[in-house]
């Protein structure tokens, strides 16, 4: 009796350890100061990484937000636009 209990007692051990260990094996190990993972469709975070961290715009944006102007608006490249002074204001604006 005291072995069986001295066997489960090792064997709770042992899976409280795996667990313990297991999050951090499905970590990715990333270079960026910041990520997030999200559902297209639902909006629903799936992972994130210091996620309200400030950070300049990446380069990607400035080229995506580029080529949606010249996809939606190309041809009005000339026309003014007003900015509100709390869209101004905000950071990275």
């Amino acid at each position: 009796m005291a072995r069986l209990a001295f066997l489960l007692f090792i064997l709770g051990l042992c899976l409280t350890t795996a667990m313990a260990v297991e999050p951090e094996a499905t970590t990715p190990l990333i270079a960026a100061k910041a990520a997030i993972v999200m559902d297209r469709q639902t909006g629903v975070v799936l992972w994130s990484y210091n996620p309200d961290l400030p950070l300049p715009m990446a380069s990607t944006t400035k080229i995506m937000t580029a080529m949606v102007i010249l996809d939606h608006g190309g041809d009005k490249l000339d026309q003014s636009v007003t900015v509100s002074q709390q869209a101004a204001g905000t950071g990275g604006s």
